[in-house]
């Protein structure tokens, strides 16, 4: 569900805080949300799935998500909870390789989503 961004929060403070990107500018931080787009994703859906060509860059503005890496059988073999204020598939995507893991949400989330190429033109 692609939506428009709720500014209730400070987007721009919680990308600034974000490690990856705490050396951006404000200017440049606004520069990139302008380049963003939004998407809200319910509880328990799933986020990205493994082996998807997808190349996008999520910035996790609200909510908590899980991260499971599977087995080349399917089975699960690790998982990580991800917290707001974390980008999900930073380097998955700049290698332009398939996704090597699922994204499920825990939580309603809403993402600020960037290309990978615009995401590389930042680091």
């Amino acid at each position: 569900l692609m939506i428009e961004p709720n500014f209730d929060l400070d987007v721009v403070e919680i990308i600034h805080q974000m490690k990856e990107l705490a050396s951006l500018s404000i200017i440049d931080i606004q520069k990139m949300i302008a380049a963003c787009r939004w998407k809200l994703v319910p509880a328990a859906n799933k986020v990205v799935e493994s082996g998807s060509g997808s190349k996008d860059v999520l910035l996790l503005l609200k909510g908590q998500v899980r991260v499971l890496k599977f087995s080349d059988s399917g089975s699960p073999v690790s998982s990580i909870d991800i917290e707001s204020g974390e980008i999900i598939g930073e380097f998955l995507n700049f290698d332009g390789e398939a996704c090597s893991a699922s994204v499920f949400a825990l939580s309603l989330c809403w993402f600020a989503v960037l290309d990978a190429k615009y995401a590389k033109s930042l680091v």
